[in-house]
């Protein structure tokens, strides 16, 4: 189920054990297991029969926090929310009601055809036209339950419309897996993938600090032994893990700097190039070395240390909704060009803040995209939360998902790459 995946033990989660933790003393539960996971973090069982939602979007926070306040039909109930920084990067949790499938039962198993008729009425539902949404509903006659869910679904989209517009909010994010039966009705399970209107959280109560998670002896996804050797060939020693994701894992070091662990090729080429070609959008790389651990090969990055993007003394509101109006401008960036620039500048006048984050956003995509057009190294990884600030310029925390131009790269470098030199072995 979560095969391709490292994860932790404690919970099966891809989150350190600390953060789980850490976010779970916060808001008074007893997390037991991972449920699962997507592309906007995952969701825990806890011992109530609640879950908790982890994750990093901003706007799965900041909707949470407005039914936190203002509950509604069209949702599960939203207990709590709460945050900590990992790696400089916001982690939120969200304690809510459990919600189950709408394709609850062994009937939907076997029965594919049911799945794909109500997929079909609730897409042409939303998008017609009107004679295929007809013909989609014929196909559901006979069938009592189906036709049960399908009135439930147009109750649904009605409430969420209505919802979204005397709101300001956006939630779009509503394809059928998404779709969850609780306490009898129809619910939007998860909710991170939508724009928000930021003005309206400013009339919320929740205003509080909240502190980082702190680890133990590195609490690495690697063993120990692993990390000891790595860092004895860097010679500096290791002081705690920062966290990983499906890419690797970063190691904070005693001077300071951060050692990144990946097994991806294609990061370290990368590094390899920036180590002797630095770039102003990228954090200054010191070394790169090949391991071969369980009988794959690891690259060793060693490179500065990269400071939070929006600072961690405001409050958790402030955060969202700077975050909220900055997320919603680098989209706006990245569609429409360095032209946007000047455009946008008008919106933000009265918020020097933002102001200053979104000069820096625009300068740094800039440099980024004339790097790529000189290089032709494809770096696209650059959503809003990869990125990080060292001496106030924008910097990518991570580049391991892009394309590297090979030919870039001398002799040396490819043999290093491909394991053709001699490169350390690591044991248990």
């Amino acid at each position: 189920m979560f095969e391709g995946k490292l994860r932790y033990p404690e919970y099966g989660s891809l989150y350190p054990t600390s953060v789980i933790d850490k976010l779970a003393e916060q808001m008074g539960v007893e997390p037991f297991a991972a449920l699962g996971d997507g592309l906007q973090g995952e969701v825990l069982a806890l011992e109530d029969g609640r879950v908790m939602k982890v994750t990093e979007s901003v706007f799965d926070a900041a909707l949470s926090l407005y039914l936190q306040n203002n509950p509604c039909s069209v949702f599960p109930d939203v207990d709590a929310v709460d945050q900590v920084t990992v790696r400089g990067k916001k982690v939120y949790g969200i304690v809510r009601s459990d919600v189950e499938s709408i394709f609850e039962g062994p009937e939907y198993d076997t029965q594919n055809d049911r799945k794909d008729c109500l997929n079909r009425y609730w897409y042409f539902l939303r998008h017609g036209p009107e004679q295929l949404l007809k013909k989609a509903t014929e196909d559901l006659e006979g069938d009592v339950e189906l036709l049960q869910r399908a009135e439930q679904l147009q109750t649904l989209l009605t409430d969420l419309n209505a919802f979204n517009e005397a709101t300001g909010f956006d939630v779009s994010d509503i394809n059928l897996p998404n779709i969850g039966v609780y306490k009898d009705r129809l619910v939007v399970r998860d909710f991170g993938m939508n724009s928000i209107c930021p003005d309206i959280l400013k009339s919320m109560s929740t205003n509080r600090l909240v502190a980082g998670p702190t680890f133990g002896t590195y609490e690495s996804s690697f063993p120990t032994a692993f990390i000891d050797e790595v860092c004895a060939e860097l010679g500096i020693e290791a002081q705690k893990s920062l966290g990983r994701g499906q890419q690797g894992e970063a190691i904070l070091l005693n001077d300071g700097s951060v050692v990144k662990i990946t097994p991806v090729e294609r990061e370290a080429a990368l590094a390899l190039y920036l180590q002797e070609h630095y770039q102003a959008q990228f954090p200054k790389i010191y070394d790169v070395k090949r391991f071969e651990f369980e009988g794959k090969p690891h690259f060793a990055i060693h490179r500065e240390q990269i400071d939070n993007f929006l600072p961690d003394n405001s409050s958790l509101i402030e955060t969202i909704e700077m975050e909220a109006d900055l997320a919603r401008l680098w989209i706006s960036l990245l569609s429409g060009g360095q032209s946007m620039r000047y455009i946008l500048d008008f919106e933000l006048e009265g918020k020097p803040d933002v102001q200053m984050h979104f000069n820096r956003l625009a300068d740094f995509l800039e440099g980024i995209r004339e790097f790529n057009a000189e290089t032709r190294i494809d770096v696209e990884d650059y959503n809003f939360s990869n990125l990080g600030l060292v001496d106030d310029m924008i910097v990518l925390r991570d580049f391991g998902m892009n394309f590297i131009n090979y030919a870039l790269l001398n002799e040396d470098q490819v043999n290093f790459l491909k394991g053709m030199d001699a490169a350390p072995k690591l044991t248990m």
